[in-house]
């Protein structure tokens, strides 16, 4: 697995990625191109923001640095994301910047625990399966025009149920090392 063993290349690695990550949101968003609205379905909900600082934080070397990874991933994607949009810049940034000072952090260090190899790290590696088909199922029920566009609906429903195959193969994996070291 690859880790960033040192603080400043964590600290890169989360302002780089995070801001590059929002401006692709933003201009997958922005695009108006066919071929990129299953992208934007993806990379424009809550789920696919928080997988990004899950990732910071699994990849940083410890608890603390994970916690601010997280953070501070998330606070730059969404400068990034707003960035072209000046605007709302303001209003927007500070508020979703006070919300990525809150969960991100929490995120992170829920990436750190995935590295784990014990149910508490199974739990952890179940948290972005589990809110990416909570999301898709509110999706799903509540997000959808009075007439379905069909590539809304196919990209939901790929991305919920690749979420709960993910969290089934998770929990099977997990059962199945564990049933070999206790035959050992």
């Amino acid at each position: 697995m690859v880790r960033l063993r040192t603080w400043p290349a964590t600290l890169v690695a989360a302002i780089i990625g995070g801001f590059v990550f929002g401006i692709v949101v933003s201009a997958v968003n922005g695009a108006g191109i066919p071929a990129l609205v299953p992208a934007s379905l993806i990379l424009g909900v809550g789920w696919s923001w928080a997988g990004a600082a899950i990732l910071l934080g699994r990849l940083a070397a410890g608890w603390q640095q994970s916690a601010i990874a997280g953070m501070t991933v998330l606070v730059l994607a969404v400068c990034g994301y707003y960035v072209t949009d000046w605007g709302t810049f303001v209003n927007n940034v500070l508020f979703w910047s006070i919300v990525s000072c809150i969960v991100g952090p929490l995120l992170g260090l829920i990436g750190a625990g995935s590295r784990r190899g014990d149910a508490l790290g199974l739990v952890c590696k179940l948290v972005l399966p589990t809110v990416a088909a909570a999301e898709m199922v509110d999706r799903l029920r509540n997000d959808l025009p009075p007439v379905p566009e069909p590539i809304r609906v196919a990209t939901w429903t790929a991305v919920l149920v690749s979420a709960l195959a993910i969290a089934a193969l998770l929990v099977v994996r997990r059962l199945v090392k564990r049933s070999a070291a206790r035959r050992s």
